[in-house]
């Protein structure tokens, strides 16, 4: 096999894995409404982005019920668990909403957080929430993504490039076969 063969289908390889590389983005997730085992129910959005050093970056969640309120994210954390707080500045037995984000995809897919819920704020430093009483939650909660990303045009023309460079290295190929 010649040089000129090999140089176009290591090129043809390259080609077609360029297009694979995923750029993490951020991602908005939809809490779909669950019911809480103390009553009530929470539902709403949070969006995602893994390149941040803190990834949660808006949280707007709703709580119906008896105990109702709106929370939406402000900065509270503590490990993998993520907390919206009512107000902007959190004190101590004010009312939170936490999420377990461990495992989450930095891409759109399915995710199951296994653990979502609110209840009264344990610990709050420096006006944000860093510590939950548990109770009234929902185990495995499936979140959603909607539709999965389309390649757009420069993707898909990075393959049919990758799929012609392959197919002009397997005519080379095939010539070279036939002449020998």
């Amino acid at each position: 096999m010649s040089k000129t063969v090999r140089a176009l289908l290591v090129g043809a390889f390259l080609t077609m894995l360029a297009p694979t590389a995923v750029l993490a983005a951020p991602v908005t997730w939809t809490i779909p409404n669950t019911p809480l085992s103390g009553g009530g129910a929470v539902s709403g959005s949070f969006v995602y982005d893994s390149a941040l050093p803190e990834p949660l970056v808006s949280l707007n969640v709703v709580e119906t019920g008896p105990t109702p309120g709106s929370y939406t994210f402000v900065g509270g954390t503590q490990g993998t668990i993520r907390f919206g707080q009512s107000t902007a500045v959190q004190v101590g037995a004010n009312r939170v909403f936490y999420i377990n984000l461990a495992g989450i995809p930095a891409t759109p897919g399915p995710y199951t957080t296994t653990l979502v819920g609110t209840g009264p704020c344990f610990n709050a430093t420096l006006g944000l929430c860093d510590a939950v009483v548990p109770g009234n939650s929902a185990p495995n909660v499936a979140l959603s993504t909607g539709p999965l990303p389309v390649p757009t045009l420069n993707e898909w023309a990075m393959i049919l490039l990758g799929l012609a460079l392959a197919g002009g290295a397997t005519v080379m190929i095939q010539r070279r076969r036939l002449t020998t």
